[in-house]
């Protein structure tokens, strides 16, 4: 615990340390609130201290705002390091510490490495980790959505989602720094690098139009792979990575594996239905498969990305090319099942969860819009007048199926009360509410005791 003394209109703030010493900090002439947040914060700092935690954003803030005098206090009974002693290192060594210190699968490093390359291409390598500001982080996003992108050669701006991508990522790479006490402050905290859908990149590729794709596919390889993707909703890296001994073509159902989800507590494995319209994809690959083959599909490596030859066997099939090639496949699948089945069910197969599939994944359909115009819906209809116990069954002809088998038309089941209302005035109305809020007490049957 600590204290705030006042001596003639000096203050200072007594506090019992490490080792159950006693200190003492002189915070001079300042006034009574300054003096209990000060008190408030070294309480802080000692509990932290004493548990061997690291300090919160808010408490390393406040320490560096100090002045030499009281930051040397603190340094002196052991509550926050020296800043001499803080290693100043640059914006390039400190990315290159980072990137040895990862360890996360090839493809994610890969993804990681494009935001730190982004940082040494806008801020000079040698720049020092500290100098790097708030507003210098809000400069280098608005350089990253004009002229971040470096892929495509007539195009400089880079889209809104890649741009929060890389937005968290440096943020990660400088959350990192404070952990290693080489700055006390992200300068990207606060920025937005939430990953939100892009519903213009969303597309919705017809079977159909896979169909004449396969049937304009160069190999067997390539049928495959368009089936498992299209009518299986497997990730690319998925479908190129199946093998024989994961797909049951007797029971129905495929073992699937997945690098994307292995850290999550299924490890990754998840059992997806082989549906109909993949079946006899599965069936043909199956008899023309090599003897012996593992994979079904032999022509590429599991992170390879076929891009350029789909972009031709789309060419060939006399369609154009479609946003995200592969994603929408997957979506396109997803979205047909969701139709269909329970979402708990589609996103167990799928391989993702029911909010990613609302958001990235499902999508409104003109076929489904025009069954909407055309078909009836079922509305349910209950008379609120009426008794509970009686029920009645609609069948096709508009009338009711009472229990007892006697069929009667809606007009004749329905009291006159249920017809009031067409012609009443206000004052009719009124009657009928207070006989409705008032009804009359059950009769009781003759010989009957009441309570």
């Amino acid at each position: 615990m600590a204290s705030v003394v006042n001596r003639k209109g000096l203050r200072e703030v007594r506090f019992v340390g490490r080792g159950g010493r006693s200190h003492t900090i002189y915070l001079g002439r300042v006034t009574k609130k300054h003096a209990d947040t000060f008190k408030l914060k070294i309480e802080s700092l000692v509990d932290y201290a004493l548990r061997g935690i690291t300090p919160p954003l808010e408490i390393s803030e406040w320490i560096a705002s100090l002045d030499e005098k009281h930051h040397g206090k603190l340094v002196a009974f052991g509550l926050t390091e020296s800043r001499e002693q803080r290693e100043d290192v640059t914006l390039a060594q400190w990315c290159q510490r980072f990137m040895a210190s990862l360890s996360v699968k090839q493809s994610t490093r890969v993804v990681i490495g494009k935001a730190k390359d982004n940082l040494l291409i806008y801020f000079d390598g040698s720049r020092s980790l500290s100098s790097i500001t708030p507003f210098d982080a809000k400069e280098f996003v608005a350089w990253l959505q004009t002229k971040g992108n470096r892929r495509e050669k007539n195009r400089t701006a880079m889209a809104e989602a890649t741009v929060r991508r890389r937005t968290g990522l440096c943020k990660q790479i400088f959350d990192a720094a404070i952990e290693a006490k080489l700055i006390d402050e992200n300068p990207f905290a606060g920025l937005a690098c939430t990953v939100r859908a892009n519903k213009e990149r969303q597309f919705f590729v017809e079977a159909a139009w896979i169909e004449r794709c396969i049937h304009k596919a160069p190999c067997e390889s390539w049928r495959v792979i368009l089936a498992l993707t299209r009518f299986g909703g497997l990730r690319l890296h998925e479908a190129l990575g199946l093998k024989w001994a994961d797909v049951n073509l007797t029971e129905g159902f495929m073992t699937i594996r997945s690098s994307k989800t292995e850290h999550h507590d299924d490890g990754g494995v998840r059992v997806c239905p082989i549906f109909p319209e993949l079946r006899r994809h599965l069936m043909r690959a199956k008899e023309m498969s090599p003897e012996g083959a593992v994979r079904v599909q032999e022509r590429y490596r599991v992170n390879q990305n076929p891009r350029t030859t789909f972009e031709k066997i789309i060419e060939r099939a006399g369609l154009t090319k479609w946003p995200k090639l592969f994603q929408n496949l997957r979506a396109s699948r997803e979205t047909e099942l969701l139709a269909q089945f329970p979402a708990a069910d589609v996103t167990a197969w799928i391989g993702n969860s029911e909010t990613v599939a609302m958001r990235h994944y499902a999508m409104a359909t003109d076929s489904v819009f025009q069954r909407a115009v055309t078909e009836k819906t079922a509305v349910a209809h209950r008379n609120p007048h009426q008794n509970p116990h009686h029920s009645e069954a609609l069948d096709g002809s508009g009338e009711s199926q009472q229990r007892d088998g006697r069929k009667e038309k809606p007009s004749e089941i329905l009291s006159k009360k249920d017809f009031r209302g067409l012609n009443e005035t206000a004052e009719d109305s009124t009657k009928w509410a207070l006989r409705d809020s008032n009804p009359r007490p059950p009769r009781c049957k003759r010989g009957a005791l009441t309570n």
